[in-house]
């Protein structure tokens, strides 16, 4: 038989308790619960309580913080058409990465093309290359970047 709590009587299991009883223990339970929040003029599971509880399954499903940064790298003076363009090595901020992170770059110049190198991506920084693709002269070459950790 099962013993029950203290202060609401809701029925628990007891160490001698055998298995096939957890049926019947568990809608003691439900109906004993029902009671309360009857008596406390609350319906079960009233919009309030499913609010809440979607409310706290966002949550722990929603991302965690992640270390990131970003920033702009820039040189003055003009890229050849049909040619590449100055490379940049970009360090991130000692220790704030523990793998290679997740890498994003996008040039400033409509006749630039930026692409980060994979083979030189590290948890410590990466080199962008760069490229002017189109017929005419670009200068004044600048790229912005962001990095944010992948874990």
């Amino acid at each position: 038989m099962p013993r029950y709590t203290p202060l609401y009587q809701l029925p628990a299991l007891a160490p001698t308790d055998r298995a096939r009883d957890i049926a019947a223990i568990d809608w003691e339970n439900a109906q004993a619960i029902e009671r309360i929040l009857a008596n406390e003029g609350r319906p079960p599971l009233a919009s309030e309580l499913v609010d809440l509880v979607k409310r706290l399954v966002v949550l722990e499903s929603a991302p965690k913080a992640r270390a990131q940064q970003g920033g702009i790298v820039s040189t003055t003076g003009n890229v050849a058409a049909q040619s590449y363009g100055p490379n940049f090595d970009v360090k991130f901020t000692a220790g704030l990465f523990s793998k290679p992170p997740l890498f994003f770059c996008s040039a400033g110049h409509s006749r630039i093309t930026a692409a980060f190198n994979m083979a030189s991506l590290t948890k410590d920084g990466v080199q962008i290359n760069t490229g002017n693709w189109s017929p005419a002269i670009a200068s004044n070459v600048s790229v912005s970047w962001f990095a944010v950790a992948a874990d």
